[in-house]
């Protein structure tokens, strides 16, 4: 029993922390990065991106160590993104200064797969060190 809670703790603590992280800031009201529109706009999509991006990697890992049958794992990650992020948006349709967009969804559904992309595709294909330092983590 101890082992299991401390696999937990190892493994599904930092997915909590990271969706508690992406909470909080959705409980911000909305400020500009730019005075520019379009900079804007590009900067806070990015954020989505790479803020759900990693939520998918930390999910996929904590995923990997906890399930004895491994098939779909990478699906079940991106699927789980989807949700939280379909999640955070309702959150922020309850802040004031903010809004919930289909198109957020979309994009934070996108960093999920772009991370299993990178996990799966890229990783692979890195030098040593970098796979031995994905391997130290638990993403290989």
């Amino acid at each position: 029993m101890k082992k299991k809670f401390s696999k937990f703790i190892i493994f599904w603590l930092p997915v909590l922390v990271w969706g508690t992280v992406i909470f909080a800031f959705s409980s911000r009201p909305s400020t500009p990065t730019s005075q520019i529109f379009w900079e804007d706009f590009i900067l806070k999509k990015m954020a989505h991106v790479t803020i759900f991006g990693i939520f998918c990697s930390l999910v996929y890992r904590a995923l990997k160590k906890s399930l004895s049958k491994q098939k779909y794992m990478e699906y079940l990650s991106i699927a789980l993104t989807f949700l939280y992020g379909v999640t955070d948006e309702i959150h922020q349709s309850f802040v004031p200064g903010r809004d919930s967009t289909l198109r957020d969804m979309l994009i934070d559904t996108f960093g999920g797969v772009l991370a299993m992309y990178l996990i799966l595709r890229i990783l692979p294909k890195t030098p040593e060190k970098i796979k031995n330092l994905a391997r130290r983590f638990d993403f290989m």
